[in-house]
């Protein structure tokens, strides 16, 4: 009996050990408090911290075509992406650095990349990598 406890022990730990941590979505609180505050009401499911792949889909789903990402989301909110983009006014729609915008849907997604590697979240920088793969060619 004591064998077959360390050779579960031996299975099981290294899976414990390396299984992946779900992101913190503190650096992301900013635009969701901004959207809480603009939207009082919120009828909507909203993924768990641990739903940090669907989550990923979600900042992907928003990001816009210049790589960047509009402010004031709940990037955790179960929403119809498409209709949230329709209601915007088009300012509303640009990329921006505020309310730590950008910075934190790049940092989440390379938490959410890192381990283990996900060509989809790898998505992020594919405006940008583009542009560079293009002048790497020129060469």
């Amino acid at each position: 009996m004591m064998k077959l406890k360390i050779f579960l022990i031996g299975i099981l730990f290294p899976a414990a050990v390396f299984a992946q941590k779900a992101p913190s979505l503190d650096a992301l609180q900013d635009g969701i408090h901004h959207w809480n505050l603009l939207h009082p009401d919120r009828t909507y499911a909203r993924y768990a911290e641990k739903d940090y792949e669907k989550i990923a889909d979600n900042l992907i789903a928003y990001q816009n075509e210049d790589g960047g990402w509009l402010k004031n989301m709940d990037w955790a909110g179960v929403l119809n992406i498409d209709s949230i983009k329709a209601g915007l006014k088009d300012g509303q729609k640009r990329s921006t650095l505020d309310n730590r915008n950008t910075f934190s849907q790049i940092e989440y997604l390379a938490d959410v990349y890192t381990e283990p590697p996900r060509k989809k979240v790898c998505a992020i920088c594919s405006p940008h990598k583009r542009t560079m793969a293009a002048g790497e060619a020129g060469m």
